[in-house]
């Protein structure tokens, strides 16, 4: 009945209806997204790893590398960074790059990142950042700028989504302290990525300092990916964002 609400097969009742109460039909995206992700919540076992990261020398280096770069559409984010540095993660923990069918694993020898773009409309879209362990952090900084554009503008391409293998979440740009993410099947990994900020931190000498410091978490599919694998992951990937060098 068009007075009944329903998702992913169950059914929650009656329409309210009086004053202060209105309805809107959910779009074909939202509705998509939500069936996918009543799914991987229900059927995918989520682990979660967080790390935090010291990323005073990320920072740096972005700031050097941006320091004569006119054009906005050449500027690398940290966001890029991040990226780059999930990918080559991905590469060295192959498990966390490989997706669940059954009865086989997709093995992908492509590290190909998912970046969550929020739209104007409430819907959400998953921009790809193909071969994101190999292609130049500028150059892959210029190609995402120019997905996202398009996935916020409605003029995404094929292309554009397709192939991801692992994905990236980040709700640092809101403040956001840290969050968990869903898993995006048939992948077997996302890295929710909260904001950096100061914070006081003990120094190997045992003084009191000040770092900047993010909280990075994986959710993992237990069924591809095991504990001690999750760790080397954030591991690897905490060592990427805290020697940047390595990102070129």
């Amino acid at each position: 009945p068009d007075n009944v609400g329903y998702l992913g097969g169950l059914t929650y009742g009656k329409l309210p209806k009086g004053d202060g109460i209105d309805t809107e039909d959910v779009s074909k995206l939202r509705n998509r997204i939500a069936e996918r992700m009543v799914t991987s919540q229900q059927q995918v076992p989520h682990f979660y790893v967080t790390m935090e990261v010291n990323v005073d020398a990320l920072l740096a280096l972005r700031a050097q590398l941006n320091a004569d770069v006119e054009d906005k559409a050449d500027r690398i984010s940290v966001n890029d960074m991040i990226v780059k540095a999930v990918a080559l993660a991905a590469r060295a923990v192959p498990n966390a790059n490989k997706h669940w069918y059954g009865d086989k694993y997709v093995v992908n020898e492509r590290v190909n990142v998912g970046i969550a773009v929020a739209l104007d409309n409430g819907g959400l879209m998953n921009v790809v950042s193909h071969d994101a362990d190999r292609i130049s952090l500028r150059a892959m900084a210029r190609e995402n700028r120019e997905k996202i554009g398009r996935a916020r503008a409605g003029k995404v391409t094929p292309q554009d989504i397709q192939g991801e293998t692992i994905t990236v979440s980040n709700l640092g740009m809101y403040g956001v302290d840290n969050f968990i993410a869903i898993v995006n099947p048939p992948g077997a990994a996302i890295v929710a990525v909260g904001t950096s900020k100061p914070t006081p931190v003990v120094k190997e000498d045992g003084k009191i300092g000040v770092a900047t410091l993010m909280k990075l978490t994986l959710s993992a599919d237990h069924r591809v990916v095991n504990g001690a694998e999750g760790g080397e992951f954030m591991k690897a990937l905490k060592d990427l964002l805290e020697a940047p060098m390595r990102l070129l």
